[in-house]
């Protein structure tokens, strides 16, 4: 009976082919070395599957590069700490000098890429810690967020026998505008919608500008002013007040807008004041104040009732410094 089933079950049971007699492994012939050679050039010339631990693998370095460029100066700052390869991106010149520019409104010169990321990190933070304080009888108003100072010419401290004029001037030396490398240069600007005039003084005489002062930039020694309305360039030497009022030919007969940016700066190597207007480069005034005097800001109003906007640099310029600065080096 046994042996009947296991007959049938036999039967059932496909009979081996010639090709699975042939599939049997038998023991080959050992390779030659120049065929294992061959063999282990072939394996090394296929690339093993790379295996990708991080997302930053994955995107191109110009892709890194355009992501950072968007990020704020704390997010910039954190995203150095993530990794070997944040850190060199997030220390790159170019990076901070956009991140200057979204910030300040001018692009800075291409010398600035020769700095380190910590220079031009210092650029920024040089400007919004800039503090002015100011010698005036005139109201002040100091914006919290900006800190820009608006000058309200109200103050009845005063012989109006002299006329409305009120004077402004910087209580101490102007302190100089953050650049690299630090060149001296000092720069301010003023919103107006009035006769007001705006440039350098000396100072010599603490009773020329400022409280108690109801002269225009310019009437006293050493000072150098622009008037927006009337003779224009106005300048003491130290021996008389000069008028030039065809000194700038971009003012020339100019009627004065609605609303004017008037920019004073100087230059120390160049012992040279000069002037801006709604962000262009008016020019050097034909004067020179001496490097080793020191200058203050002035602004003088005209009108009773007229108000004035200062911004010391702690808020974006109508004009480029650095550029300026830059290509007279």
């Amino acid at each position: 009976m046994w042996a009947a089933a296991l007959g049938r079950e036999a039967d059932r049971r496909p009979a081996a082919s010639l090709s699975t007699i042939m599939n049997i492994p038998i023991k080959g012939k050992k390779q030659t070395k120049s065929q294992r050679r061959a063999a282990k050039a072939q394996a090394a010339a296929v690339p093993a599957p790379r295996l990708i631990q991080w997302v930053e693998e994955c995107l191109a370095e110009n892709v890194w590069q355009l992501v950072f460029e968007y990020l704020d100066l704390a997010s910039l700052l954190q995203a150095r700490l993530v990794c070997s390869h944040f850190r060199t991106m997030g220390e790159s010149p170019l990076l901070w000098m956009a991140l200057h520019k979204r910030e300040w409104q001018h692009a800075l010169p291409w010398t600035y890429a020769q700095r380190s990321w910590r220079e031009l990190r210092a650029l920024g933070l040089a400007r919004r810690a800039l503090r002015v304080p100011v010698s005036t009888r005139a109201k002040t108003t100091l914006d919290d967020a900006t800190h820009t100072l608006s000058l309200l010419n109200n103050s009845m401290l005063r012989n109006f026998d002299h006329g409305t004029v009120d004077s402004m001037r910087s209580r101490d030396p102007l302190p100089p505008c953050p650049l690299l490398p630090a060149a001296g240069a000092t720069y301010f600007e003023v919103t107006t919608t009035s006769y007001v005039s705006v440039g350098m003084v000396a100072l010599l005489d603490p009773r020329a500008y400022g409280f108690g002062s109801a002269a225009h930039v310019g009437w006293e020694p050493y000072s150098v002013g622009y008037h927006s309305h009337g003779p224009g360039l106005v300048y003491h030497d130290g021996r008389s007040p000069v008028e030039a009022p065809g000194a700038f030919a971009a003012w020339r007969d100019r009627r004065p807008a609605a609303r004017d940016v008037v920019g004073c700066g100087y230059l120390p190597a160049l012992a040279s004041v000069f002037f801006t207007l709604n962000g262009a480069l008016l020019g050097h005034a034909p004067a020179v104040l001496p490097a080793d005097l020191q200058l203050a800001g002035a602004v003088s109003i005209h009108g009773l009732h007229d108000e004035v906007e200062i911004n010391w640099g702690t808020r974006p310029f109508e004009f480029s410094v650095e550029a300026h600065v830059a290509s007279l080096e």
